[in-house]
């Protein structure tokens, strides 16, 4: 008999968003070794998500949805308000769905989630399983939510340690990840690191000369850094911004970014008030347009907040690589991206919150074309060798399997 597995996520199908576009594709690849149900809230990130069932079945997931109304997510307490409102909800229809004996898997968005689903799973019995893409509430400093020294914090520190330890297995997406889950629960056992994949076979290496974004934006002859995805708080947007106010009046040089999120009137500030004329905001695009602005560049940009080791890791970077542009991340060396860029050579890691770092990196970057062109090279042999969706999910499998 199948085993029942459910996914338990803020966001699933039809969502865009990276955290969703990656439990639905985990969801898509178990659904004919395991029986698949989701638990889920209504669509609420992306402007062009269609209207949705309460219950619909997706090829053989089922998915039910929880109401939750509607806030902006881009102010705290806000956000704080939806995310428990939600947890709730969710936490209420898994107590009359659930059963004894079946596995659950709960994805740290909202991260409130964590503590109710671990008191869910323990009152049903059930084989209880983290997917960490973050570690809450520890990336709340970083992202200058709460005091270092805050007794919320301190509080928040104690539920999610409970809750980390209760589990049958975490899974982190990132070595340094690891090793900070396992410092702060003061165990190892139940924590196993599994990355999140390379789209290779949506997105790969277009010529930049023959890029329609590139033509319509009339960059043709510039020297382009992308960013694409979150501009939020533990994005490091600040330094960003002050590294490209630097790097203004360096010809031929300009930045497009992609996205939305809560740091991104800084950027649109500095934009209107003509400070940053090297700059285009995209906004949010659709997913299936990837290809398009992933190689509208010539590197890719990732960059976290200093104090993010260990507590995230973007997963735009596998895309990037797929897309073959070399990376500048802006991120601590010992992070996971930070050792896999070092690893395989495929762009140059520079320490966050260092603008006067970055802006010398992206001009030895602009500098060196014969070494953009190996390293971009080598991130899409990279993407398609080490991080190809087959591998990650036969990871997956086997854990699901083992417990």
């Amino acid at each position: 008999m199948k085993k029942k597995v459910w996914i338990i996520s803020e966001i699933f199908y039809p969502e865009e968003s990276a955290t969703s576009h990656i439990l639905t594709e985990i969801a898509k690849r178990l659904e004919n070794d395991y029986w698949i149900n989701v638990i889920t809230g209504q669509p609420d990130y992306t402007n062009n998500t269609k209207a949705v069932r309460k219950e619909e079945t997706f090829g053989k997931v089922t998915i039910l949805r929880c109401f939750v109304p509607h806030l902006n997510k881009n102010k705290i307490v806000l956000r704080i308000a939806r995310a428990f409102i939600l947890s709730l909800a969710i936490s209420y229809r898994s107590l009359t769905e659930i059963k004894k004996g079946d596995t659950v898997i709960v994805v740290t968005n909202p991260a409130t989630i964590l503590f109710f689903m671990s008191v869910v799973c323990r009152i049903k019995k059930t084989r209880f399983v983290i997917i960490a893409h973050d570690i809450f509430p520890y990336n709340m400093v970083p992202a200058r939510i709460v005091s270092n020294k805050s007794l919320i914090l301190s509080l928040l520190k104690k539920l999610s340690i409970l809750a980390y330890c209760s589990a049958n297995k975490v899974i982190v997406i990132g070595r340094d990840m690891r090793a900070i889950l396992s410092a702060i629960t003061g165990r190892s056992d139940n924590i196993e690191a599994i990355t999140n994949w390379a789209d290779c076979e949506n997105v790969y290496p277009l010529p930049y000369k023959k890029n329609k974004l590139i033509s319509d934006l009339q960059l043709e002859g510039k020297f382009v850094v992308g960013f694409a995805g979150n501009i939020g708080r533990v994005q490091g947007i600040e330094y960003l911004v002050a590294a490209m106010e630097r790097l203004s009046h360096e010809g031929g040089l300009h930045f497009i970014f992609v996205g939305d999120g809560a740091k991104k009137y800084l950027l649109e500030e500095k934009k209107g008030r003509g400070e940053l004329t090297n700059l285009t905001l995209l906004g949010n695009r659709p997913r299936d347009e990837q290809i398009d602005f992933l190689n509208a560049c010539h590197v890719g940009l990732i960059s976290l907040s200093p104090g993010m080791l260990g507590l995230s890791v973007p997963s735009k970077a596998y895309n990037i690589m797929a897309a073959g542009k070399p990376i500048v991340a802006v991120v601590e060396k010992d992070s996971e991206i930070g050792l896999v860029v070092a690893e395989e050579n495929i762009g140059w890691v520079t320490p966050p919150g260092n603008p006067s770092s970055l802006v010398s990196t992206i001009i030895k970057a602009k500098n060196n074309p014969v070494l953009l062109e190996e390293m971009g090279r080598r991130a899409r042999n990279v993407a398609q060798c080490k991080y190809s969706y087959e591998s990650v999910i036969g990871k997956y499998k086997k854990l699901l399997d083992s417990i």
